[in-house]
This record gives C-alpha cells, sequence and structure tokens, in this order.
C-alpha cells in the first residue's frame, strides 16, 4: 500500500473540486481510487456538488448526510447510441437508449429527454440557445422513435 494524492474534478468546469490523500495499491483500478476519495471527503464533510464520480466503487461507503448533489453516478446500461449532435457553440449532446429509457449525456450530466426540455425552460427560455437545444431534442425524439427505442414516443416528443 502507499499513499497517492488523487483528485475529484468538477462535472462541468473540469476544475478540481476535492483532493485526498488515499492508502491504495499502485495497480489499484481508478474506480477504487476515486471510492475511496469520496469517502475521505465524506468524512471531511467536502461539498462534492457538481463533482464527477462516473464510475466510482461506493460499495460499503456511509453515503448518510453526503452533500452530492448534481453529482454524476449514472450506471444506466446502455443498449446502443441514438444520435450524435453538437450545438452552434460547440456542446455535444449524445443520446442513447439504455435499459431505463432514453437518455441524453450532456457534458457529464445525463437527461431524460422530457428532464432536458424542463431544464432548458428553467434556464435559458426564448434564448436562441433553447430553441437550438429544443430542435437537437425533437430531432433525438424522432430519431429514437424510428429506431424503435425503449421509451414511448410520446414521452420523447414530449
Amino acid at each position: 500500500m502507499a499513499t497517492e494524492t488523487y483528485r475529484i474534478f468538477d462535472c462541468f468546469t473540469g476544475a478540481v473540486r476535492f483532493e485526498a490523500e488515499i492508502e491504495c495499491r499502485p495497480d489499484d483500478l481508478p474506480s477504487v481510487k476515486l471510492g475511496l476519495a469520496v469517502r475521505v471527503a465524506i468524512k471531511t464533510r467536502a461539498n462534492l456538488s457538481r463533482a464527477n464520480l462516473s464510475g466510482a466503487d461506493l460499495s460499503r461507503a456511509y453515503l448518510s448526510r453526503a452533500n452530492l448533489t448534481g453529482t454524476n453516478l449514472s450506471r444506466a446500461k446502455i443498449v446502443r447510441k441514438v444520435a450524435q449532435v453538437r450545438r452552434d457553440d460547440g456542446y455535444e449532446f449524445i443520446a442513447l437508449e439504455t435499459d431505463i429509457g432514453v437518455m441524453v449525456l450532456a457534458g457529464c450530466r445525463w437527461f431524460s429527454v422530457p428532464d432536458f426540455r424542463a431544464h432548458v425552460a428553467a434556464s435559458y427560455p426564448g434564448t436562441d440557445k433553447a430553441a437550438e437545444t429544443l430542435a437537437i431534442l425533437d430531432f433525438i425524439g424522432v430519431r429514437a422513435a424510428a429506431l424503435g427505442c425503449v421509451a414511448p414516443v410520446a414521452e420523447l416528443a414530449a
């Protein structure tokens, strides 16, 4: 075992959200190291909101009262890619059919199509960015329906 500094990054900016000194083997998987760093963060009451924790091994982690608001803990089983679209500002959307329905990966956040529409309505309503994003979501809904994806068309194109 060796001591290693492990960094947890912000989901949106890529900036370091938390650094932890962890005891691990050099050949431990990144998911194990991330899980150990999360445990240190929780013990020190660090704010892990917006932290990218995708793939973290949190088995046997005591998460009571942990602030994980906005963290990425998605573990849905991917069936296939539905679409990949880039907005004019360069922001990329990847729509995937999963075992829980069609999900859209935007940055490091996962949204269902209806949740993404609600996010657009709440975050930047009536803007060109909103119009373009909603058009992309319409396309994703049509494409998912054409592929016969899990989620009903009404949910996708709402």
